[in-house]
């Protein structure tokens, strides 16, 4: 059997069914929650999920390096903390900026 195909509703006397057909089945009786795929998205979702993520890498990338560079009494707090802060998507880079900082 190969790994894409299932058993239609799950059983075996049934005939195999393409997995992606059945998942859509599903999504649309509304019983499994909605799940889209990278194929399934329009250009536009491509492009504002890549530019998200290209905001959020740069970011926390910026952050960390300034942590890194930054003496200990420049930083509110221990910088362990600080390090680990900046892995939470854009919240931890931006509370970073604003408040980890001594000026």
């Amino acid at each position: 059997m190969t790994p894409h195909l299932i058993p239609a509703n799950g059983s075996t006397g049934q005939p195999l069914q393409d997995r992606r057909t059945v998942e859509a089945s599903k999504r649309e009786e509304g019983n499994e929650m909605a799940v889209k795929r990278w194929n399934d998205m329009s250009d536009g979702e491509k492009t504002a999920i890549l530019v998200a993520a290209s905001v959020q890498i740069a970011l926390a990338a910026t952050a960390w390096v300034d942590l890194a560079r930054r003496p200990r009494e420049l930083v509110r707090g221990p910088k362990p903390l600080w390090a680990a802060a900046i892995a939470v998507n854009f919240v931890g880079p931006i509370s970073y900026f604003a408040f980890g900082r001594r000026r």
